[in-house]
């Protein structure tokens, strides 16, 4: 939808396929680690574009690295399926849900300033 409704533009083409890594990997069952880092790269391009993206870069690359970081260390125990309360993973969630909220919000505001593309 944003990329047929909105001027499209490089920025706008890899914004839009981070958002959808991110969506995928938040709300989709049964996702391994490994599938949120293409979407991590793509943010990572669009830093060339907008530099204030840094931030939610660097905290979506500690999030993706604690993760798999994590599940590495429960694999070497022969655990490879994590507990529905484990704490760890809540918090991590949490904050990559946060990250995914505000990225919509950050798209939405920065194509209401660009005078009428949405």
């Amino acid at each position: 939808w944003a990329l047929t409704k909105i001027k499209k533009n490089n920025f706008s083409l890899y914004y839009i396929a981070y958002l959808l890594g991110l969506g995928f990997f938040m709300f989709y069952g049964r996702m391994h680690e490994r599938y949120l880092v293409p979407a991590l790269i793509f943010l990572a391009v669009c830093i060339l574009s907008d530099s204030s993206l840094w931030l939610l870069t660097a905290i979506l690359s500690i999030c993706v690295w604690i993760n798999q970081y994590y599940m590495y260390e429960l694999a070497k125990k022969d655990i490879y399926w994590l507990a529905r309360d484990d704490q760890l993973a809540l918090v991590i969630a949490f904050i990559s849900l946060v990250v995914l909220g505000y990225s919509f919000y950050y798209y939405v505001n920065r194509q209401k300033q660009k005078k009428g593309y949405l």
